[in-house]
């Protein structure tokens, strides 16, 4: 399957992974031939991109650092809390600690996956797949940091409520980190670490963020792990940056809103070219990525057309393939992402 933006989708196209509701319910199954009313449907709900199936790239596996159950459960007690605190009420912490759990242990399994933030976002989900997106890369950065067992249980919850402080009505959006710190510290079953996170997570390394202005060494580290996090996946979803973008984006962020050393570890954590999606290369050739390599998200592996089929030509349903690993060709480069 390959992942490609909304206004490319053609009808008769078969949706190629799932689509969730904001409470994790399946609102629309992997396996479903897009319709003309289903696509503008989507269009409708806010989705921008998806997975589509094509028989050209059967083979490639977009592997999950959490499966789609906990993912599911994730985003149902998301959607539960934030009901809950926007009536004023209290929510249960059992169930995120079990999902927390889960999506910790998960991880540990997978931590050599590259985080593949394609989930496809709509109108009512995109908090909570912002939420869980910000979770699993804080969660990946905290195991290459080689923190304990139980801070990486803290870092889990802290990373998956630290926007809870915008579950509350008409707040301006500057506030919403300390309304997320009253919320938290009241629950004395979570470390008062899980508070700071929410606190914390728009403070910058230079003093320059909110809402206290604190700098440097005066932000806790898993503050700082979950404000570039939150940053990445917000550039994603808000200024529809492709992820190499929002790399570049946050590199030139170092020492000023982000540290350095935490950057350093982001960049190992995260697939800069999603597998599925589209890319030139610099000898001319347009292409799918396939495949990952740890420790190399800029040099995956990239399955090519042929040489006369260049971009601005992507009528490409009778071209030859061959894929090209870029961890091997050490003179070819991404140029950038495309959309099909």
């Amino acid at each position: 399957m390959i992942y490609t933006t909304i206004d490319n989708v053609r009808y008769g196209q078969v949706l190629g992974r799932n689509l969730y509701t904001k409470d994790g319910n399946v609102l629309l199954r992997s396996g479903v031939v897009l319709s003309v009313g289903l696509i503008s449907r989507l269009k409708e709900i806010g989705v921008s991109a998806i997975y589509i199936k094509d028989e050209r790239f059967n083979d490639i596996e977009v592997k999950d650092l959490v499966s789609e159950e906990t993912r599911r459960e994730a985003m149902s007690n998301l959607s539960i809390a934030v009901e809950r605190v926007q009536a004023g009420k209290d929510f249960d912490i059992n169930s995120f600690k079990k999902t927390t759990d889960n999506i910790v242990s998960e991880i540990m399994q997978n931590n050599n996956i590259l985080v593949n933030l394609t989930d496809i976002r709509t109108k009512d989900n995109k908090l909570f797949v912002h939420s869980l997106n910000t979770c699993m890369i804080s969660v990946l950065m905290g195991i290459h940091l080689k923190v304990s067992n139980i801070q990486l249980a803290e870092l889990a919850i802290g990373s998956l409520l630290h926007d809870i402080g915008k579950s509350l009505p008409d707040i301006p959006e500057n506030d919403h980190p300390v309304q997320g710190f009253n919320i938290l510290r009241k629950k004395y079953d979570f470390n008062i670490v899980t508070a700071h996170i929410a606190l914390q997570h728009h403070e910058h390394v230079d003093g320059s963020g909110y809402p206290r202005g604190v700098k440097g060494d005066e932000i806790p580290l898993f503050a700082k792990i979950v404000a570039v996090a939150d940053y990445f996946d917000t550039l994603l979803a808000r200024e529809d940056l492709k992820p190499y973008e929002a790399c570049e984006k946050i590199m030139a962020e170092a020492n000023s809103k982000f540290d350095l050393n935490i950057i350093n570890v982001f960049l190992k954590s995260v697939s800069i070219y999603p597998t599925g999606s589209w890319v030139t290369l610099t000898n001319g050739d347009i292409g799918v990525v396939v495949k990952q390599h740890k420790g190399l998200p800029s040099r995956p592996v990239v399955r090519v057309f042929s040489a006369s089929s260049k971009e601005g030509d992507l009528n490409l349903d009778d071209t030859e393939l061959k894929d090209i690993d870029l961890a091997n060709e050490k003179t070819i480069f991404i140029k950038h992402a495309i959309t099909e």
